[in-house]
């Protein structure tokens, strides 16, 4: 064998030798390239692919790979529907929320004694609990005590909880009553609607300071803090507290209808907070939230009678109701409908 290497030109006949005995590859052989391409070529003919239906060429894969028992399970695939679309939020139209409102006062003199009573009660609860978290938050910061501004305006951040609470558990407040109540047409109802909501308010109120003051609820700083605003509230003239009535449920009342304007809860608070932080941090009056916040104080040990407390609910609540009738029911109405025969 080494004697045939040797000989010239051996080694290069035994690598033509070689070259010409290996097989041609697959994809140069004529008969398999065709087979692989035909069925791409039979859909490349116009309407080939659109006559193979799904089910026309899948069944027999399906067939051969899965068992008979198991065809059944098979599901072809289907289109899924389209999602329907998201209304379109309905335009803000004060014209509609205060007709709202006058809605309200009617389904509220349908509503029997017992049941305004209830929710009335629950009302001078739900407020009590805005009074009781805004003194213990702005009591419990001694180092506000120097900036009188600041602490009012962190008391009236807090203190819309309580009407959120009202809003949307549909509670009763007699100072938003008062307006709901002069909308519809008069009626003795009316008179009924305000007496209950203003003696259930309270009921609810007075209830919450027996709460508060055998929980413990208010801390030192809190308690020192009550003390001294509710002093000043029993202090004020008549005038000046029918004033600060007049001012705080218009507010209040405004708070009322940009909330009734929103269909979802937390429209509803976004709405109703800046109005009533406002009257909080200007230290206004209403007589729902003097309702809890004076006896409160006088079980706390502020120096005032019951007399005192009385007057200043009575006056107040004189001009809440001022301020709800004459500048929402009244001028507010006319703004938007002008004359009505």
């Amino acid at each position: 064998m080494l004697r045939a290497f040797s000989r010239p030109g051996a080694l290069l006949g035994r690598a033509t030798t070689l070259k010409t005995t290996t097989a041609t590859p697959w994809f140069k052989q004529t008969n398999a390239l065709q087979t692989l391409l035909a069925p791409a070529k039979s859909l490349a003919r116009p309407g080939a692919a659109a006559a193979l239906r799904p089910a026309a060429w899948r069944a027999p894969l399906v067939a051969r790979a899965v068992p008979a028992r198991c065809l059944s399970a098979v599901v072809p695939d289907e289109k899924k529907p389209a999602a329907a679309a998201a209304p379109a939020p309905a335009p803000f139209d004060p014209n509609k929320t205060m007709g709202m409102l006058e809605t309200v006062g009617g389904v509220q003199r349908d509503r029997s004694s017992a049941q305004l009573f209830a929710s009335s009660f629950l009302g001078g609860a739900m407020l009590s609990w805005g009074s009781i978290l805004m003194m213990v938050v702005a009591g419990g910061a001694p180092s506000l005590a120097a900036d009188p501004g600041l602490q009012s305006l962190l008391r009236g951040m807090v203190f819309p909880l309580g009407l959120s609470l009202i809003v949307l558990s549909k509670s009763e407040l007699v100072t938003a009553n008062f307006l709901t109540q002069y909308l519809p047409k008069p009626s003795p109802d009316a008179l009924r609607v305000l007496s209950v909501s203003f003696a259930a308010n309270l009921a609810g109120s007075l209830a919450m300071v027996g709460l508060a003051s055998s929980a413990c609820l208010f801390t030192p700083g809190a308690a020192a803090l009550l003390v001294k605003a509710a002093s000043g509230k029993a202090a004020l003239a008549p005038s000046v507290a029918f004033l600060k009535g007049v001012g705080a449920n218009w507010l209040v009342n405004l708070a009322v209808f940009q909330a009734a304007s929103s269909p979802t809860a937390p429209g509803k608070i976004a709405a109703l907070w800046l109005p009533i932080m406002t009257f909080i941090t200007l230290n206004l009056e209403h007589s729902v939230a003097n309702m809890f916040l004076l006896p409160m104080a006088s079980a706390l040990g502020a120096e005032f009678t019951v007399a005192d407390m009385a007057a200043n609910i009575g006056v107040v609540a004189a001009g809440n109701a001022a301020g709800a009738v004459l500048l929402v029911g009244m001028l507010q109405k006319f703004s938007l409908f002008g004359e009505q025969k």
